[in-house]
C-alpha cells in the first residue's frame, strides 16, 4: 500500500496550521510566489535549496518530511 504524501499537501497543511499564506511564506524564504504556487498546486517540485527554505520557514523537520515523502519506497 501506497502511503507516501505528496509534498506540496504537506506544505498546505503546515501553512493552514501556522495560518501563513503562500504571500507571506515567499516574504520569509525569498521564494517567488509564482514559483510557491507551483508547488502549493503539486504542478512542480522545489529545489534542494527551497525545499530546505520551506522546511527552515515552516519550522518543519526536513528528515520527517522526507520520511513521510517517500514512506514505502525501496
Amino acid at each position: 500500500m501506497d502511503t507516501r504524501v505528496p509534498f506540496y499537501q504537506l506544505i498546505r497543511t503546515a501553512c493552514n496550521a501556522q495560518r501563513i499564506n503562500q504571500k507571506e511564506l515567499s516574504q520569509k524564504t525569498g521564494i517567488k510566489e509564482s514559483a510557491l504556487s507551483h508547488y502549493f498546486t503539486g504542478l512542480r517540485q522545489p529545489t534542494l535549496q527551497n525545499f530546505y527554505l520551506i522546511c527552515d520557514a515552516l519550522d518543519l523537520d526536513t528528515n520527517d518530511l522526507l520520511k513521510l515523502m517517500y514512506k514505502g519506497v525501496e
